[in-house]
């Protein structure tokens, strides 16, 4: 009998590079609010500026190419979950001063 291979599954569309020094910043949509975005999958963690890439087009393509869907915008704390944006580090340590937070997303 000939063995088979192992298939490999994506389980994220968006596969984040990551390295021991830097940690991507991430953002997951919270259960709650999934019905404000039925676009995203709910709890999977993507790398925020992808989640931000993928609101904004959705936002232009509701709003028929009113400027307000051009503007810069944030993801709501109140409807995601973030983590990461910066160098790894060591529990109980103070956030390095490179660290990303959700204004650079």
């Amino acid at each position: 009998m000939q063995s088979q291979s192992p298939v490999k599954v994506a389980l994220n569309p968006f596969p984040v590079k990551t390295s021991p020094i830097f940690r991507p910043r991430e953002a997951a949509l919270k259960s709650a609010a999934a019905e404000h975005y039925p676009f995203l999958p709910v709890r999977m963690w993507t790398e925020a500026s992808r989640v931000v890439a993928l609101v904004a087009r959705h936002r232009s393509e509701t709003a028929g190419g009113e400027d307000e869907a051009a503007l810069p915008f944030r993801l709501p704390q109140a409807d995601f979950m973030f983590r990461g944006g910066g160098r790894a580090r060591r529990h109980g340590t103070a956030a390095p001063p490179d660290a990303r937070t959700r204004i650079d997303d």
